[in-house]
C-alpha cells in the first residue's frame, strides 16, 4: 500500500515538472496532445540548443535551421480529435417543459413541493400537472397529466414551424391517425411513418401509400411512388404511372415482371414507347418495340424510314422473317436500286437473292449493268466510286450487240429459255407493272439508265416471245429515256452497240431476227411509226458521226450512205407547228411579265388612262390567242404517230447535211436538193435563215 501511494507521489511530481518545464509562454504542445508528445517536443528542442551551441555556420543559418526544425515539429502535430469537437445539440422535442426545468432555483424547489402535494395528498390550488405553469410537472405525474403536457408541446411545435415534431409527439402518444393525417395534409410523410402505418390497421395503411404516392409524383420521384404501389398490390396503376411520365423502358421492365403476358397494356406499352422513339430519330430502338409487340410490318416500315442502304436490307430481313413477304419485296427493291445507282451491282443481285419471286427484278438489273458497262468501257458516263461488277459483265473480245449480251447472260446465268410453260409471259407481265415514267431532262444519271434497261428488258422478253411489235416500241423508248436526258453520247453509243451496222431492220445475226411492222398494221401504226423513228435516230447519229470525222482529217471518198429518212416532210411540217406553239407560247409569257411589273412598280397602271392601252393590249392578246388555237388545231390534225414517236430536228438534220455534202461524197444530189427545199419551205426562224444563207440562195 505504502509502495502505490509512492508511486502516485512521484508520477504527480513528475506532471508538475513537466508543467514547469513547458512555461506560460512556451512553445510546447497542447495538453490534448498528451504528455509523450511533450516530451519528444522538449527532446527536439534540447537536440536543436545543442547544435545550435555546437555548430561553426553563421548566425543566419542556425535561424534558418530553427525554422525547419519548428516546422518539422508542427508537421508532426497530429489533428485535433473529432470526437472532441463540439457537436450540434438536436432540437428537444419537449421544448416546453425543458424550458420549464431550467427556471430560478427557488421555483424549481417550489415545483417539488407541488409534486409532492399531488403524489400524496391533494394538489395545490391552481395547479394542474401537464398544463399552464405547471405542465413540465405532467412528466412526472399520471398518463392524463402527460398527454396535457404532450398537447401543449404540440400547439408550441406547430407554433414554431416543426410540424415533424408534431408528428413524433402524437405517435409517441398513440394517436397514429392523426400523426399519418397531419403528414399528410403537410406533405411530409416518410418511408419510416409508412412503417409503422400498419400498426394502425390495413385501412389507414393504403391510404397512407395512396398519400404518400401521390406527394412523391408531386416531389418528381416516380420511381419510388411506383414501388410504393406495387406494395398494395396495384401493378397496373404503378404500370401507368411509369408509362405517363414517358418512363417506359422501367414500365416495360414492371410490366413483363408482373403482369400475364397476354396483357394488352403490354402492346399498349410497346406502342407507346415506339411512337416516342421514332418521334426522337430512334428508329431501331422503335422498331424493336414493333417487333416486341408482334408487328414485324410495323418494325421494317421503322427501319427502313432511315432509307439508306443498310437500313432498307435489315427492313427486308426483317420483313421477310416475320411473313411479310410483299413488304420485303418492296423494300428488298429499294435497296437494290440503291446499290445499283451505286453501281454495286453484286450486293444488288445479292439483296434480290435472298427474296422470293423476284427473278424478274434481277433480270432487270442484269440488263442495267450490262448496259451500264457498255456506256462506262465507252467512256461516255462517269464510273462510281464503290462499283463492282460481275465476271460476265465485263467488256468482250469480240463484242456483240448490246441485246445479244443481254439474252445470253439470262440464259446463262438465270436459266431463262423460251419455254412454253407461260413463265416468260408472266415476267413480262410482271415487268410492265413497273412503274415507267415519261422520259425527262431532268431526271438524274442513275435513273436514267434503270428506266433504259427496264424498256430494254421488256424489249428482249418480246423478242423471247417473238412480239415484234412489243419488240419495237421498247427498244424505241429504251433509246429515248438516254435521248431525252440530254446524254448525247450515251445516245449515240447505245444506237450503235444496238444497231452497228446502222440498219435497225437488222436485228440480230447470232439469233437471226429483222425487225418489221406486222403485216396486218397500216403504215401509221405505232410499231411502224417507232420503227421509223427509232432507224432516223440511229441515222441521225451516224449523220453527225461521219460529219465531224470528215472535218477532222482529210479521209478517202466514202460510199453514199441513205439519210434519207431524216428528210421526212411530216415531221418537219409537225416540228414547224411546235416551234410556232412555242414562240406564241414565249410571247405570252413575255406579255404576262410585262404586265405584272407594270401593275407592281409604284403607281404603275393607276395614272394611265385605260383608253390609252385598250386599243393595243386587248388587240395583241386577242392576235396572240388566235394564232394559239390556230397551232393547237393544226396539232390535233396531224397523226398521233407523228407527236407520239419523234424524228430528230429536220431542219437541223439539213443543215448537217449541206455541210457534210461540202466536204464528202457520201450525200446524193437529190438528198441535197431536198434538204434546200426543207429549209425554204419551213425554215423561217432567223437562225435558221442565218444558218441556212450560206446554202439556200
Amino acid at each position: 500500500m505504502s509502495m502505490l501511494q509512492d508511486k502516485k507521489k512521484s508520477g504527480s511530481k513528475q506532471k508538475k515538472k513537466n508543467r514547469s518545464a513547458a512555461g506560460p509562454g512556451g512553445d510546447g504542445v497542447p495538453k490534448m496532445n498528451g504528455d509523450g508528445e511533450k516530451r519528444s517536443a522538449e527532446q527536439s528542442e534540447e537536440e536543436e540548443e545543442a547544435r545550435s551551441t555546437s555548430s561553426t555556420d553563421p548566425p543566419g543559418a542556425s535561424l534558418e535551421i530553427q525554422k525547419k526544425s519548428s516546422s518539422a515539429i508542427k508537421s508532426k502535430e497530429k489533428p485535433p480529435d473529432p470526437g472532441l469537437l463540439k457537436k450540434k445539440k438536436p432540437r428537444s422535442m419537449l421544448p416546453v417543459s425543458t424550458a420549464m426545468d431550467h427556471r430560478p432555483r427557488e421555483e424549481l424547489l417550489q415545483d417539488c413541493i407541488a409534486l409532492a402535494a399531488v403524489q400524496h395528498s391533494a394538489p395545490p390550488a391552481g395547479c394542474s400537472p401537464g398544463q399552464g405553469d405547471h405542465v413540465h410537472l405532467g412528466l412526472f405525474a399520471d398518463r392524463r397529466a402527460l398527454h396535457r403536457m404532450l398537447q401543449a408541446e404540440e400547439e408550441g411545435h406547430v407554433e414554431a414551424g416543426h410540424f415533424d415534431s408534431v408528428v413524433y409527439l402524437r405517435l409517441w402518444s398513440g394517436d397514429l391517425q392523426g400523426a399519418l393525417q397531419l403528414a399528410t395534409e403537410r406533405g411530409e410523410l416518410n418511408d419510416h411513418l409508412l412503417s409503422v402505418a400498419p400498426m394502425a390497421g390495413f385501412a389507414a395503411w393504403s391510404g397512407a401509400v395512396e398519400a404518400y404516392v401521390r406527394q412523391l409524383v408531386l416531389q418528381e420521384q416516380y420511381l419510388k411512388a411506383a414501388s410504393h404501389l406495387l406494395s398494395v398490390h396495384r401493378v397496373h396503376e404503378a404500370v401507368d404511372l411509369l408509362r405517363t411520365h414517358r418512363l417506359f423502358r422501367e414500365a416495360v421492365a414492371l410490366a413483363k415482371a408482373r403482369l400475364a403476358p397476354d396483357e394488352p397494356v403490354l402492346k399498349e406499352l410497346y406502342a407507346s414507347w415506339a411512337a416516342v422513339l421514332e418521334k426522337d430519330g430512334h428508329l431501331s430502338a422503335a422498331a424493336k418495340c414493333h417487333l416486341a409487340a408482334g408487328s414485324g410490318f410495323d418494325a421494317a416500315k421503322v427501319i427502313a424510314k432511315k432509307n439508306d442502304v443498310a437500313s432498307l436490307r435489315t427492313a427486308a430481313g426483317v420483313a421477310r422473317i416475320s411473313g411479310e413477304g410483299a413488304l420485303a419485296q418492296t423494300l428488298a427493291l429499294r435497296c437494290a436500286k440503291d446499290l445499283a445507282a451505286a453501281h454495286d451491282w453484286l450486293a444488288a443481285q445479292e439483296v434480290l437473292r435472298g427474296q422470293d419471286n423476284l427473278l424478274v427484278h434481277r433480270l432487270h438489273l442484269c440488263t442495267a449493268e450490262l448496259l451500264t458497262a457498255a456506256l462506262l468501257d465507252a467512256g461516255v458516263i462517269p464510273a462510281a466510286s464503290c462499283s463492282s461488277t460481275h465476271q460476265w459483265a465485263e467488256p468482250e473480245k469480240h463484242p456483240s450487240t448490246i441485246q445479244d449480251r443481254v439474252r445470253d447472260v439470262w440464259e446463262e446465268e438465270f436459266g431463262l429459255s423460251a419455254a412454253e410453260d407461260g413463265s416468260v409471259e408472266a415476267l413480262l407481265q410482271e415487268l410492265r407493272s413497273v412503274e415507267s415514267p415519261a422520259p425527262s431532262a431532268s431526271a438524274p444519271l442513275k435513273q436514267v439508265l434503270l428506266q433504259a434497261a427496264l424498256h430494254l428488258s421488256r424489249g428482249v422478253l418480246g423478242w423471247i416471245l417473238d412480239d415484234d411489235a412489243l419488240l419495237l416500241t421498247e427498244l424505241w423508248w429504251a433509246a429515248a429515256w438516254i435521248r431525252d436526258a440530254g446524254l448525247f453520247c450515251a445516245s449515240a453509243e447505245i444506237c450503235r452497240r444496238m444497231f452497228p451496222e446502222g440498219d435497225v431492220t437488222l436485228f440480230s445475226r447470232k439469233r437471226p431476227k429483222t425487225l418489221k411492222a406486222s403485216d396486218g398494221e397500216a403504215s401509221d401504226g405505232e410499231a411502224s411509226a417507232a420503227l421509223r423513228s427509232l432507224q432516223a435516230f440511229v441515222c441521225y447519229h451516224r449523220l453527225y458521226e461521219r460529219w465531224w470525222r470528215s472535218a477532222a482529217e482529210p479521209a478517202p471518198p466514202e460510199g453514199e450512205e441513205d439519210f434519207g429518212v431524216l428528210l421526212s416532210e411530216p415531221h418537219a411540217a409537225c416540228q414547224s407547228v411546235q416551234r410556232a406553239v412555242q414562240e406564241v407560247q414565249e410571247r405570252l409569257a413575255a406579255m404576262v411579265l410585262q404586265h405584272s411589273r407594270a401593275q407592281g412598280s409604284d403607281g404603275g397602271g393607276l395614272h394611265q388612262n385605260p383608253a390609252e392601252n385598250s386599243s393595243e393590249d386587248p388587240e395583241t392578246l386577242l392576235s396572240l390567242s388566235s394564232s394559239m388555237s390556230k397551232h393547237q388545231q393544226q396539232l390535233l390534225d396531224l397523226p398521233d404517230s407523228l407527236k407520239a414517236f419523234p424524228h430528230p430536228d429536220v431542219l437541223e438534220c439539213c443543215l448537217v447535211l449541206l455541210h457534210l455534202s461540202r466536204c464528202s461524197g457520201a450525200v446524193s444530189a437529190s438528198l441535197r436538193q431536198k434538204a434546200e427545199d426543207l429549209l425554204q419551205k419551213d425554215g423561217k426562224s432567223p437562225a435558221v435563215l442565218k444558218a441556212s444563207r450560206r446554202f439556200v440562195t
